[in-house]
């Protein structure tokens, strides 16, 4: 049954652009679980990449997959934000630190401004790396975890760490599509010519620009775009090269 839960887990990464590259870590987190070495034990990771490279996707999936095999007791994520740990004092921070916990016991606690909650103090995060029958994931750019990771109390509780690269042009492009057939939109032959073209032009700025949320912002666009056309009397169901813009 637990073979069956992993395969299943690989089988949807499968369906998520840019994330195939993780099977073999996701295969790995599933089997560890199943030889029972992270029950009631913390469950640590350390999500290492830009903005937009699936880190928050691929949380709720290993998630799902720990619920499944029954490590977590709810498949349900908790983000953390500053402005609800902030106490009057350190003694009051750490008692919110400890609601925070207790709420999110047994589920996924996603921490993606980690300098932000580490100005509140490194107890903050020590609390949380030690909560039991709990995901935490640490999530950030090298440069904003790499004090954290490097420092002898908290490196060692780290499970797992992933390394997130910026997304390729091709990757994209998946993304893109995907987006347009949300919006129940096909990209023409020479608009995907044209967001291909885009897309290899700032090939080495797409980190800076925020990867799948540049394709998205670029579908978005062309979105609205394509419905004021359709208020015209326009093609419905098409992006057109005039949609799309980079």
């Amino acid at each position: 049954m637990t073979n069956h839960i992993i395969e299943e887990t690989l089988k949807d990464l499968e369906e998520l652009p840019g994330l195939t590259k993780f099977k073999g870590i996701v295969k790995e987190i599933g089997m560890t679980a199943r030889a029972g070495e992270l029950s009631g034990k913390p469950v640590n990771f350390a999500f290492i990449g830009n903005p937009g490279t699936g880190k928050v996707a691929l949380a709720r999936l290993v998630g799902e997959m720990l619920y499944r095999l029954q490590v977590l007791r709810k498949d349900q994520l908790f983000g953390v934000h500053k402005s609800d740990l902030t106490g009057q004092s350190s003694q009051e921070t750490i008692q919110r630190v400890n609601g925070l916990i207790e709420k999110a016991r047994g589920g996924i606690v996603y921490v993606d401004k980690v300098p932000d909650i580490l100005a509140l103090g490194k107890e903050v995060i020590q609390v949380m790396l030690d909560a039991r029958e709990t995901m935490i994931v640490l999530s950030g750019t090298r440069e904003e975890l790499a004090a954290l990771l490097a420092d002898a109390e908290v490196s060692p509780k780290i499970n797992f760490r992933l390394e997130f690269p910026d997304y390729t042009p091709e990757e994209l492009m998946e993304v893109a599509v995907r987006l347009a057939e949300d919006y129940q939109l096909t990209i023409t032959r020479e608009a995907a010519e044209k967001l291909q073209a885009i897309f290899l032009s700032r090939q080495h700025e797409l980190g800076k620009l925020g990867n799948t949320r540049y394709a998205k912002d670029i579908i978005d666009k062309a979105y609205r775009r394509a419905a004021s056309r359709i208020m015209t009397g326009g093609e419905t169901d098409k992006l057109f090269p005039e949609d799309i813009e980079g």
